[in-house]
């Protein structure tokens, strides 16, 4: 089994490309989320049913996002192990934490929005997201 190194010129150009792509569909999700959910309370359950299609346009962007970083911090991970091998590993643990949480909390925060209960809509309004 024979794996190709990227070499540092690949990876730099990738993680150009990733770092451009990420703040791109960030700036994207925020837009399309901030318009479907604009609202307090009642309303804003309202506004995520009138505008299905941009919310699953921003899980699918959050998705992207999740990989993006993910990519980042690998590719980072290639330009700078050979300077210091534990700094690129922190760095890498940190893009990829930073990527499994920003997909996972968006969704934890629309589902207490949603649950009746412990987190009803009027208790949830006044919550952080």
């Amino acid at each position: 089994m024979c794996f190709r190194h990227m070499s540092r010129t690949t990876n730099a150009r990738t993680a150009g490309f990733t770092f451009l792509f990420y703040i791109a569909v960030g700036v994207a999700s925020m837009v399309l989320s901030g318009q479907a959910t604009g609202a307090a309370g009642t309303a804003k359950l309202a506004g995520i049913a009138q505008h299905a299609l941009q919310i699953r346009l921003t899980v699918v962007l959050g998705l992207l996002s999740m990989m993006s970083a993910l990519m980042l911090g690998v590719t980072l991970y290639g330009i700078t192990r050979d300077q210091d091998p534990e700094l690129a590993l922190l760095a890498l643990t940190c893009r990829v934490a930073k990527g499994v949480l920003g997909a996972a909390l968006p969704q934890y925060g629309w589902w207490r929005s949603t649950c009746p209960g412990r987190y009803g809509s009027e208790r949830a309004s006044r919550l952080p997201v």
